[in-house]
């Protein structure tokens, strides 16, 4: 919902964007670990290479994107905005927003669309500008990051499962079935049930957070604590007398 709203603002503030060719060659950070992680078998690698590329196929950014900001009816981001912030403010806890109109203001009942569009009567138009330059960049610059993800997430994968689970694994994504489920696997939590259900657990999760805290507390106060560094007193700045001027004669 963050991605949709900063697109939301975006809509409204215009930027040049730069002329490019091609996509660039990112560069491969090698970020140091601290454990050293145990060795990889090469067979299972090789089979957790096609599980990968079943998980997370060329693409995938891209229609995650297309999914996200479409504003075709029915897709998240038409969700998001065709709400009213009294719709919104059904699904959180009371008092999570205390400065609210009143429920009966006619803000209450007009949709977010509505909104942005009051200040711009291209809202819609450009909206869905952003969708589809944003997709194509997505696309074009995914080949240049796409197999680096690939190729971390192979590694992890032979490291947290045997090559006879990945094999069956890739099994099932020969399948109608595990094609579809691997197309949609991220995709299902940007589906608005996913987000209601989510925004239905706050007021639980609020609830119980003063008592999870303290547990917290209580588990980590088990451990002194490194004393504070203090810093050295200033020495006071000795100040010099200033001699008196003479006096001017008359």
């Amino acid at each position: 919902m963050f991605a949709l709203l900063a697109a939301t603002a975006l809509a409204s503030s215009p930027v040049p964007a730069p002329a490019t060719t091609g996509p660039p060659a990112l560069p491969v950070v090698s970020t140091p670990v601290a454990v050293a992680q145990p060795p990889v078998d090469p067979a299972r690698l090789l089979i957790a290479r096609t599980t990968a590329g079943a998980l997370f196929s060329d693409g995938t950014m891209a229609r995650m994107l297309d999914r996200m900001l479409s504003n075709a009816p029915g897709s998240y981001a038409s969700w998001v905005l065709d709400m009213t912030p009294g719709d919104f403010m059904a699904m959180v806890p009371p008092g999570t927003f205390p400065a609210t109109p009143p429920k009966d203001s006619p803000e209450m009942h007009t949709t977010f669309r509505q909104m942005a569009a009051k200040g711009d009567p291209f809202f819609d138009q450009r909206f869905s500008a952003i969708h589809d330059a944003v997709v194509a960049e997505a696309a074009r610059l995914g080949p240049s990051f796409e197999p680096q993800l690939r190729d971390g997430l192979a590694t992890s994968l032979a490291r947290r499962f045997t090559a006879s689970q990945l094999t069956d694994m890739n099994r099932f994504f020969l399948t109608e079935s595990g094609r579809a489920f691997a197309e949609e696997r991220y995709l299902v939590w940007l589906d608005p049930a996913v987000f209601k259900s989510m925004m239905s657990a706050m007021p639980a999760l609020i609830k119980e957070f003063p008592a999870s805290a303290q547990r917290v507390k209580a588990a980590v106060d088990r451990y002194p604590w490194p004393k504070k560094a203090t810093t050295p007193e200033a020495a006071p700045k000795k100040t010099v007398p200033q001699e008196a001027s003479p006096r001017r004669k008359k």
